[in-house]
């Protein structure tokens, strides 16, 4: 069934019945069944399976359909420890893969945006939800609440047969990735790729070109890839964002950010450009 299409959808007035997926959410964990069954489908919940009181309900919200079923996005109610326990959502995508993953990635952000959205941000006054859409109205003032999704770019620069990866003050120690940063107001995303690099490694790119986009649920990104030709100017790191950055050959490179990542998978085109199998590195 994990092969199945997941159709995201909202209704604020569906209601579980006992053989649909619940996605359980707490604290940037999810919680997962412990069962000696190493099938990804089977760490996923079904409210059969739960124990969710009238009061847990207020939390719960319907996120889309998966088969004959539907699949409901909940926040941290009271359930068996004995049953359920938590993984955290970056480790819980080596457990579920990547469409398991996908679906408690829209969880996860579902129930964040749900749960700071529960007044009005104008005049403070409880929200509603919408019937059809994922948006909470306040019905004093009308102000509507969608889920917030924060924009950010993330480039591979090459040079010549080369590639620039940084080190971040906040990576794990001797991993290096690409450079990363939100999308400002008023910029467009190939203005916010040219100031991130300039303000973290002081260099010039061009040929900016599109690659490939990936939600990512820390809070709540979309992740635009780049690729982008060196121009111009020496790497001057700036240390409160980055703490090394330099250019690596294909046969050389340094620890690189895992594969559930869009970083990762801009790396891994580079080496396959440049004659190196991926799944070496």
């Amino acid at each position: 069934m994990s092969d199945l299409l997941f159709v995201p959808e909202a209704d604020s007035e569906r209601r579980p019945e006992p053989d649909d997926w619940c996605f359980v959410v707490a604290d940037g964990a999810i919680l997962l069944a412990q069962s000696g069954n190493t099938e990804p489908l089977h760490s996923i919940p079904k409210f059969a399976d739960l124990r969710i009181g009238p009061d847990d309900c207020a939390a719960l919200n319907f996120i889309g359909s998966w088969g004959d079923s539907a699949v409901f996005a909940l926040s941290a109610p009271a359930l068996d420890p004995d049953h359920l326990g938590p993984v955290a959502l970056r480790t819980a995508y080596g457990v579920l893969g990547d469409r398991l993953w996908a679906i408690a990635s829209r969880a996860a952000q579902v129930t964040e945006w749900d749960s700071n959205h529960r007044f009005c941000g104008r005049c403070a006054e409880p929200t509603v939800k919408l019937r059809t859409e994922l948006g909470r109205q306040c019905p004093a003032c009308g102000l509507i609440a969608f889920p917030r999704i924060s924009p950010a770019t993330i480039t591979l620069i090459e040079r010549g047969d080369q590639v620039l990866l940084a080190h971040g003050a906040h990576h794990a120690t001797g991993m290096y990735a690409l450079i990363a940063g939100f999308v400002e107001a008023g910029e467009t995303l190939e203005e916010c790729v040219s100031r991130e690099v300039r303000e973290e490694i002081g260099i010039e790119v061009d040929q900016i070109r599109y690659f490939a986009s990936q939600s990512w649920p820390f809070p709540h990104s979309i992740m635009v890839g780049f690729n982008a030709r060196y121009k111009s100017g020496e790497i001057t790191v700036n240390p409160e964002e980055i703490t090394d950055a330099r250019w690596f050959g294909v046969d050389d490179l340094p620890m690189i950010p895992m594969r559930m990542s869009i970083a990762r998978r801009l790396i891994d085109d580079y080496a396959a450009r440049h004659g190196r199998d991926p799944d070496t590195l």
